[in-house]
């Protein structure tokens, strides 16, 4: 006999970690450091698991397994990175939360350093 069954837990945990790279995206901007963002993507990937679990644990009566937390936040994080390299980024939906917020960020895909007085002076202009 055969059963196919998706605990609660594992359904929701998947939501989260295809939804976390716009989360991360609507949360910082273009300015923000890769490494940062990659930091907070991982963050959140463990934070999330550590819930999920949590929840599945005091609803079950059972204690927290850190087994399945590890395992679950490496999934996620997995996940949340396949997601991003994988559909969000290259359908523009990255890019949209980035903007997202910001009208002369939407309108001016070039703004940023360098744009306007934020400029540093020439090194040649010196006397």
């Amino acid at each position: 006999m055969i059963e196919f069954t998706i605990p609660p837990q594992a359904a929701i945990q998947l939501a989260v970690a295809v939804l976390l790279p716009l989360l991360v995206g609507l949360i910082t901007n273009k300015m923000t450091a890769s490494g940062l963002k990659a930091g907070l993507l991982a963050l959140l990937a463990v934070v999330s698991s550590g819930l999920t679990e949590l929840g599945a644990a005091l609803l079950a009566g059972q204690p927290f397994d850190l087994g399945m937390w590890a395992l679950t936040a490496v999934g996620s994080l997995a996940t949340a990175i396949a997601m991003h390299y994988g559909i969000w980024k290259p359908s523009g939906a990255s890019e949209r939360l980035l903007n997202l917020g910001s009208p002369r960020r939407a309108a001016d895909p070039d703004f940023g350093p360098g744009d306007g007085d934020l400029e540093p002076p020439d090194r040649d202009s010196r006397p």
